[in-house]
C-alpha cells in the first residue's frame, strides 16, 4: 500500500471525507440557527440530511463508507488516518456531535410545539421533505445497490434495507395503475389547503417534474416508467440477492447469474 499511487488515493479519500463532515457538521448548526430564526422548513431540511447520514453510519456498523475505502490504501488505523480532523475530534466525533444533533431535534420540535397557531404550514413543509427523502431512497437506491456490490459494500445488500426498497417502488407502481395518490401526497395537500394554500391536484412526481420541465406529461408515462424502474428493482434482487448480515465490514454477497 505504500505507493505514491496509494498516497494520491488516501488523500483524495480524505479531502473527500473532510468535506462531508463539515457539510453535515454545517447542517447541524443550521438546525439551531434555523430553530432560534423560526425558519422551521430550513430546520426540518437540516434534520432530514444529517438523518440520511446517521441511516447510511447505522447500516454500515457505524463506520462512515468512506472510511473502508481509505483503509483500502494505508495500514495505518490511528483515528483520524481517513479524515484531516485533530486525532481527538475525530476519536470523540459521534460522542461531540450525537447529542448535538438530539439537542437540535429537540430544539426544532420545541419551536414546533410551541407556534402560535398550529403550524400547517411547517407539518406540510415537513411532509414534502420526508416525501422528497422517500423518493430519493427509492431512485438512488437501485444504483447503491449495483455500485455496493460492485465495491463490495456489504450493508447495501442487508434484507431489511433491501425489502423496504423493493416494497417502496412496489407500491408506487401499484399506486400508479390504480390511479391513486400517494398517502404523503394526500397528507400534504390537506395540510396546505388547512394552512390556506392551494393543495395538489395531480401526484407528487407529476406535479414537481410538470413544475421543472413546464410540459404536462401523460399519466400513462409515469406509470410505464415506474413499472420498468421496478423491473430494474428486481433485477437487481435477482442479480444481487440479499442476505441477512449486518455487519459493513465484509465483502457484498456474490452476484448470480454469468
Amino acid at each position: 500500500m505504500d505507493t505514491p499511487a496509494a498516497h494520491r488515493q488516501l488523500r483524495a479519500v480524505k479531502i473527500a471525507h473532510t468535506i462531508a463532515w463539515l457539510f453535515f457538521v454545517a447542517c447541524i448548526a443550521g438546525i439551531y440557527v434555523a430553530a432560534w430564526m423560526g425558519a422551521l422548513m430550513w430546520a426540518s431540511a437540516c434534520v432530514a440530511i444529517v438523518a440520511v447520514e446517521v441511516a447510511i453510519l447505522a447500516l454500515n456498523g457505524w463506520r462512515c463508507p468512506l472510511t473502508d475505502v481509505a483503509a483500502r490504501y494505508t495500514t495505518e488505523r490511528a483515528p483520524n488516518f481517513d479524515i484531516y480532523l485533530p486525532r481527538w475530534l475525530a476519536r470523540y466525533n459521534k460522542e461531540i456531535f450525537g447529542p448535538l444533533y438530539l439537542g437540535g431535534v429537540l430544539a426544532s420540535g420545541y419551536r414546533w410545539m410551541t407556534a402560535a397557531v398550529l403550524p400547517y404550514q411547517a407539518l406540510a413543509d415537513a411532509v414534502l421533505l420526508t416525501h422528497f427523502a422517500v423518493v430519493l431512497f427509492v431512485v438512488l437506491g437501485l444504483p447503491v445497490i449495483l455500485i455496493g456490490n460492485r465495491r463490495g459494500w456489504s450493508w447495501v445488500n442487508i434484507r431489511w434495507w433491501r425489502l423496504a426498497h423493493l416494497a417502496a417502488i412496489g407500491v408506487v407502481v401499484v399506486q400508479a395503475w390504480m390511479g391513486r395518490w400517494c398517502g404523503l401526497t394526500e397528507l400534504e395537500s390537506y395540510l396546505r389547503k388547512q394552512a390556506g394554500h392551494t393543495g395538489y391536484d395531480r401526484s407528487f412526481i407529476e406535479h414537481w417534474v410538470q413544475r421543472v420541465i413546464y410540459y404536462e406529461v401523460p399519466v400513462w408515462l409515469f406509470a410505464i416508467l415506474y413499472t420498468a424502474f421496478a423491473a430494474l428493482v428486481a433485477w437487481a434482487w435477482w442479480r444481487y440477492p440479499p442476505s441477512a448480515g449486518h455487519s459493513g465490514r465484509g465483502g457484498a454477497s456474490g452476484p448470480r447469474g454469468g
